[in-house]
């Protein structure tokens, strides 16, 4: 895990003060734009949770003049830009790992079973079928339900059915830009689409990550990045970098994944609470 420093273009200076405040009065169709006022006191206020244990440097905002100096092929139409520090995290594997190892050496007792299908549960026990292997059962005091967006799945096979998820599917596509990855220059661009859609920029092994889109996804299963999902990203990195060339040949990879958020009537997926 290493900081990321996170820089957000911003085109207003007061925009989405209003729509801020009928989202705290309980609005769910309040628009998203933030303006340079609103960004502001967002920082501040994550600087200060941030303040106990700081370890990443405190936020800053710019000019444009100045913006445009640090990183040129920014769209001309700005007026300042924050830049605070996100974490990055090369190896998520190793991360995992790290988080299995700690688990075994609090208990050294604990088991695995890997490839595993839950095929029955009755009276308190769940019977579970390898790929490879014999079944076999077992009677937990304690189930702890991590599927993601699968949730809801899981619980119909252990006998408690429930609509808890209301996932969106976010895509992304990989680049190969090299005069946006040098541009970049070890910063991720967090910025709003013409729809209001957060987006971001960043430089993942020599390729530049651009994402995400933000749809509602009942089938976690059937998912992936749709012809209209790269054109909508392509148009708002063009948007954003409108001095460079960004066309579908470039793509070198695109996936989706789903994001496993509480079932929600929002009007819109960039409203669904994201505070689990």
């Amino acid at each position: 895990v290493s900081p990321l420093p996170t820089v957000i273009p911003i085109f207003s200076w007061s925009k989405g003060m209003l729509a801020a405040l009928r989202t705290l009065f309980g609005s769910t169709s309040a628009p998203r734009s933030r303006g340079a006022i609103l960004i502001k006191i967002g920082l501040m206020i994550y600087d200060f949770y941030g303040s106990r244990n700081q370890v990443m440097p405190r936020h800053r905002m710019v000019g444009r003049r100045q913006a445009l100096s640090g990183m040129p092929a920014l769209n001309p139409s700005i007026v300042a830009t924050g830049t605070y520090y996100d974490a990055k995290i090369s190896h998520p594997e190793r991360l995992v790992l790290e988080l299995i190892l700690d688990g075994r050496q609090a208990n050294a007792a604990s088991a695995s079973a890997n490839y595993t299908a839950l095929v029955k549960s009755a009276d308190g026990v769940l019977t579970f079928q390898p790929e490879n292997g014999a079944a076999f059962s077992v009677r937990p005091k304690l189930v702890v339900n991590a599927a993601g967006p699968w949730i809801d799945d899981v619980n119909e096979l252990l006998g408690a059915p429930s609509k808890m998820i209301g996932g969106t599917k976010g895509s992304h596509v990989l680049l190969k830009h090299d005069e946006l990855v040098k541009s970049l220059a070890g910063r991720m661009l967090y910025f709003e689409a013409d729809d209001g859609r957060i987006c971001l920029i960043y430089d993942y092994l020599g390729l530049a990550l651009v994402g995400s889109t933000d749809i509602k996804a009942d089938n976690p299963d059937a998912v992936r990045c749709e012809p209209d999902e790269v054109e909508y990203l392509l148009d708002s990195v063009r948007t954003l970098l409108p001095g460079m060339a960004f066309e579908r040949d470039q793509i070198v990879y695109a996936y989706s994944g789903i994001r496993p958020l509480p079932a929600s009537d929002a009007s819109l997926p960039g409203l669904i609470s994201r505070d689990h």
